[in-house]
């Protein structure tokens, strides 16, 4: 009998691989698989099966499709992928806030690097069509000379296979998720070099199921499922292919939270004996001063007749024990405080196997001040190919790294896809315009019904449609000749169907024309543009508020997880954003190693692994952004004083924005200079004046009888000097009115310059 708790085999682990595949991929799967490929299919123009494609053509009917899928899926791709995403940390106290502003700098480099935008178009564009697209954050282990750096990327929607009794929106209640993929031997090889001898020796076979219901020969597109030719590096077609299989678990893992004890090292302890031998000195020099003194009080004593010679030697010898006594004390406490202050208690977290083998060392053991023991989720990945079992790894990560992004989750992992809604749309406007087209053709091409015999036929199938054509009848075979078959009138209802039916399609998928611009009733204001764009995009909002950001902040979780794991060392990331036509240079730097006084390292700044932050996504970061809405948005605020000129530049399209701001800045120190010249200008005049109304006063005010004299002297005096202050403040606005046309001279000249830049 076979044990409970014996592991696998390798081979038993190949074969539970292929048998979970298997069972993954079974009838629920088959059936959503058919509905998502018909889904893909039409949305790529492939809108006729074999069969529909047969019988149009034996009834002589036009087997070409409208495709009006293709543009509204494009549309959609757009609103919605239009920007790139952005993600913001928030730390769980203030020294984590500190720090969790630089995920934000780490996030864009790792999406950057990762061409996040095609990454992005790549898994909403299998979300519309198949239903789900996939984002996969990995780690490019040779990047950054072997250190590793974060990627993003995207897996192929029929490569992932799903626990079906998951009913979380993410999977994160999955059981297991499989991804399985058809390689060529050489390109595994090639891809796992560690293991080439054992893919050498892998057998197994590929999956060769068909899903799509269309015409391959004649459909406009080529899929990958069809494409069996495999070509390797040398040029040798006839390399087989293997299946390769990556399967993810979810573990309840048991965790031990340690203390232990860790002592100085020997130069630290030698650099601190130093400071103690020091203080010891200083002591061992106290203690004698102290002795000797009490020697003196003690012969003082003798010599007074207070204390007899016995006593002296006593007394004496009592001291010199203690103080004896006392420096040992006071090195051992020294030492102890010490060895104290430079052991210091590190917190570690093992798994339970590595803390049983720690503490099966009594070295060891006796270090662990104190542990408790606890379980942690953790993900488990296996490798298969073929018939081969690669490896196994638990990764240290908490969640799947694979996160789905649907676009009408029912509720299970069979997610709808947005064009699944359109087909039967599609499919009515589709026959209308056969029925249409084909009635056309009936009419524009007329049948003949004649006896047998009484024509040449081959001259009627010439010239029946030639213009002047003469056709000739064979007398006696028939009374009335030939007769042309016209069609029965069509039925006005069909150009009907054929209009509702777009309209309707539009209506289903919530686009309106107005979002396409091809309307004739768009809105000819600009508020009224603006209107249109808001609520005729509330559909497509509504999706993205509900499902795409929940989705990328969850993507922004996994990524903060894989990257404080991934970045341990200390690691500068530079960001070159052109702006204005100059480099805009974002760097952030982590694990900043920091040293104590002996050389030691014993901390980091800006620790990017201790550092507790949630990700929150950036709402509407993803959609398009109205250029001129926000331009009016600023000019109002502008208009309001609560920004400046400058702000509302930065949102225009004029180039050369930086030389725009500094022109303009010149002109506002020289409108600032001239406007200070014509206060100071009018104050001399306000001067002027009012010297003028106060000498006026002043000759009233005077005693005409008694002051007639030292009056005309001071009238005389009065006008010397206001013809001497009149002279200077004349000199004055000369002097300030030259300057002033001087400078002016010089902004003229300084504009026509600038404008011939």
């Amino acid at each position: 009998m076979t044990s409970l708790n014996k592991k696998p085999t390798k081979k038993k682990k190949a074969e539970l691989a292929r048998d979970t595949w298997m069972n993954l991929s079974g009838t629920w799967y088959k059936q959503w698989r058919e509905k998502a490929q018909k889904s893909y299919d039409f949305s790529l123009g492939s809108q006729l099966t074999k069969e529909e494609e047969e019988d149009l053509n034996s009834a002589g009917m036009p087997t070409f499709i409208i495709n009006r899928i293709m543009p509204i899926v494009e549309i959609v791709k757009y609103f919605a992928t239009s920007g790139d995403p952005k993600w913001q940390a928030i730390g769980t106290d203030g020294s984590d806030s500190d720090i969790a502003h630089l995920h934000a700098t780490v996030s864009e480099y790792d999406w950057y690097n990762s061409n996040g935008r095609s990454v992005l178009s790549n898994v909403m564009n299998n979300c519309l069509t198949k239903g789900v697209g996939y984002f996969f954050v990995d780690v490019d282990p040779d990047a950054a000379r072997g250190t590793g750096e974060v990627r993003f990327s995207s897996i192929e929607s029929w490569d992932v296979y799903i626990d079906p009794r998951a009913r979380d929106m993410w999977y994160r209640d999955a059981s297991v998720i499989m991804i399985k993929k058809d390689f060529p031997r050489t390109h595994l090889q090639q891809k796992l070099p560690r293991y080439a001898a054992i893919i050498a020796r892998a057998s197994g076979e590929q999956d060769d199921a068909s899903y799509t219901e269309r015409d391959i020969d004649e459909s406009p597109s080529i899929q990958y499922e069809e494409i069996k030719d495999v070509i390797t590096p040398d040029g040798d077609s006839s390399e087989d292919t293997l299946a390769y299989y990556e399967t993810y678990r979810k573990k309840r893992v048991p965790y031990v939270n340690v203390y232990i004890s860790v002592p100085p090292s020997e130069k630290q302890m030698k650099e601190g004996k130093k400071r103690v031998d020091m203080m010891m000195k200083e002591f061992k020099q106290e203690q004698q001063v102290k002795l000797l003194e009490l020697q003196g009080q003690l012969d003082e004593a003798v010599q007074q007749g207070d204390m007899i010679p016995e006593r002296r030697m006593f007394e004496l010898e009592k001291a010199q024990k203690e103080a004896e006594i006392a420096v040992v004390d006071l090195e051992q406490r020294l030492m102890s405080e010490l060895r104290d202050e430079l052991t210091k208690i590190e917190n570690k977290i093992v798994t339970k196997a590595e803390f049983d083998i720690l503490i099966a060392n009594p070295a060891i053991a006796e270090t662990i001040t104190n542990f408790y023991n606890y379980y942690e989720t953790r993900v488990e990945k296996e490798v298969v190919v073929g018939n081969k079992f690669l490896y196994s790894e638990l990764e240290n990560y908490s969640e799947y790294r694979i996160v789905p992004l649907p676009f009408y989750w029912t509720g299970t992992v069979y997610p709808m896809s947005f064009v699944l809604p359109l087909i039967g749309k599609q499919q009515e406007i589709n026959k209308s315009h056969q029925i249409v087209i084909h009635h056309a053709n009936l009419s524009s091409n007329l049948r003949w019904m004649y006896v047998e015999g009484e024509i040449d036929e081959e001259e009627w199938e010439t010239n029946s449609t030639q213009p002047s054509g003469l056709l000739k009848v064979r007398p006696g075979l028939s009374t009335n000749g030939p007769r042309e078959i016209m069609p029965q009138p069509i039925n006005n209802a069909f150009y009907t169907i054929t209009k509702e039916g777009e309209s309707d399609l539009e209506y289903l998928a919530g686009i309106q024309p107005s979002v396409m611009g091809i309307t004739k009733d768009q809105p000819e204001t600009y508020r009224g543009l603006l209107a249109s764009d808001e609520y005729g995009t509330r559909r497509i909002r509504q999706w993205i508020t509900n499902v795409l950001e929940p989705t990328m902040e969850q993507l922004g979780k996994v990524h903060s997880m894989v990257a404080r794991q991934t970045y341990d060392v200390n690691k500068i990331f530079r960001l070159v954003q052109p702006t204005a036509g100059q480099p805009d240079i974002k760097k952030a730097e982590i694990n900043i190693p920091m040293y104590d006084d002996f050389g030691e390292v014993v901390g980091r700044y800006n620790d990017y692994q201790a550092v507790q932050f949630d990700v929150r996504f950036i709402a509407g970061s993803t959609m398009p952004m109205n250029r001129w809405a926000l331009l009016e948005e600023y000019k109002s605020l502008f208009e309001l004083g609560i920004v400046d000129d400058i702000e509302v530049r930065k949102h225009t399209d004029v180039r050369n924005k930086e030389a725009l701001n500094e022109r303009f800045s010149r002109m506002a120190q020289l409108n600032s200079a001239l406007e200070a010249r014509d206060e100071e200008i009018k104050s001399l005049k306000g001067d002027i004046e009012t010297l003028r109304r106060g000498i006026l006063m002043q000759s009233l005010r005077a005693d005409k009888a008694e002051m007639v004299g030292e009056e005309k002297k001071a009238v005389y005096e009065t006008k010397s000097q206001e013809k001497i202050k009149q002279g200077e403040l004349k000199n004055s606005v000369a002097l300030a009115q030259a300057a002033m046309d001087l400078e002016k001279q010089k902004i003229k000249a300084n504009i026509k310059d600038n404008d011939k830049k």
